[in-house]
């Protein structure tokens, strides 16, 4: 029950912005429909700024204690799941959501690992990681050309 709280913060945040959700709001032309003024009440200021801060939070504590903790045990008990979505034996994760303006700092760390041999793996600490860079092939075998 927990994961729909999550899922319900998760919307609060989308309608504080003037979002209409389920719909993609990063791909739609002209953005959030909330102007942002500080200091006016009925639009985006700083006290709506800090309430999606605090939902942001509470997910990003959901994530770190609830969701990475439920992925271990998933992967300790089925480890045939993890050949689901492996593609060519090779598991790789790019470093996701900087956390600071030079992005060397990241929410999601990124790595890369061959096949399901843990002892493989390599940290990804940024884009410009040469573990990411060596971890990324070109390759048309198995391309399907007409």
């Amino acid at each position: 029950l927990q994961a729909l709280e999550c899922q319900r913060d998760a919307n609060r945040i989308v309608a504080v912005l003037g979002g209409k959700t389920p719909h993609i709001q990063n791909l739609a032309v002209g953005g959030v429909a909330n102007p942002i003024n500080l200091d006016a009440p009925n639009v985006l200021n700083l006290e709506r700024l800090m309430y999606v801060k605090h939902f942001i939070d509470n997910l990003g504590d959901f994530i770190e204690q609830v969701y990475k903790v439920d992925t271990a045990i998933f992967a300790a008990y089925y480890p045939e799941w993890l050949k689901i979505g492996k593609g060519a034996n090779y598991y790789l994760s790019v470093p996701e959501l900087p956390i600071n303006g030079n992005n060397t700092e990241f929410l999601l760390s990124g790595g890369y690992m061959e096949g399901v041999d843990f002892s493989t793996y390599r940290p990804i600490k940024d884009w410009k990681d040469q573990n990411l860079k060596d971890g990324i092939e070109e390759s048309g075998k198995h391309a399907w050309y007409e």
